[in-house]
């Protein structure tokens, strides 16, 4: 399997609990050298986990771990980088160069690495691709004073998510949106109610139970689905 933003928070539990499973992982995140909690993973010699320097943005990164991959089957592939958008997002003081960067790492750094390896995808056995998207999202949960950048950019992406769904089903592969909840992670922040371990938990149970009814389905940790 293979996982984008490795480096910490849901993708680096994500990376430590698919390994302790027993799956090869290729975790990839922007920059190896600092992710000191991943490469710990690699430490023992038995580990599963290699990493890949992929930032999602880049479409330099992309090409060289496509070409790294070659026809290698994946499992399980599960696009997860992203970033909040810092501080100025919301109404009336907007971060604009911000912005144009969210969508470039949420929707575009997202859909070029499915659209990169798909086809790895449909040779193997599992054949399913996870966006790890948010509530954020839905157009209907917007709230006075909620982030304009990384709510457009998750929308956007759900909406780029459903249509590949749409497209890759003849070709036997999955493709869901999973909502991970309001984790304790950068994008979080320390006071959120579930911790990395917690959610992650959850989340493998969904992607572990999904059939080709699921694909396209914006899918909620806890077992519920959510209205596009």
């Amino acid at each position: 399997m293979l996982i984008t933003g490795a480096g910490r928070g849901i993708g680096l539990e994500l990376t430590r609990q698919y390994a302790a499973e027993g799956y090869d992982v290729i975790a990839t995140c922007r920059d190896p050298e600092r992710a000191t909690e991943l490469r710990a993973l690699t430490d023992d010699a038995e580990s599963t986990v290699v990493i890949e320097r992929l930032d999602v943005a880049s479409e330099d990164d992309l090409d060289a771990v496509v070409t790294r991959m070659g026809d290698t089957p994946i499992d399980i592939l599960i696009c997860n980088a992203a970033v909040f958008g810092g501080s100025r997002s919301r109404f009336a003081d907007v971060d604009w160069a911000a912005w144009r960067v969210a969508l470039e790492i949420n929707l575009l750094g997202s859909m070029r690495v499915a659209l990169g390896l798909w086809r790895n995808v449909a040779a193997s056995e599992e054949r399913k691709i996870v966006f790890v998207s948010s509530r954020a999202g839905l157009p209907r949960e917007a709230r006075p004073a909620t982030s304009y950048i990384y709510g457009s950019s998750k929308a956007a992406l759900n909406s780029a998510a459903r249509a590949l769904a749409l497209d890759l089903a003849p070709a036997g592969v999955i493709v869901a949106i999973l909502n991970p909840g309001h984790v304790q992670t950068g994008i979080g922040g320390p006071n959120a109610p579930m911790t990395p371990t917690e959610s992650v938990r959850l989340m493998r149970d969904r992607i572990g139970s999904l059939t080709p009814a699921d694909a396209g389905k914006f899918l909620h940790f806890a077992g519920s689905d959510l209205k596009l």
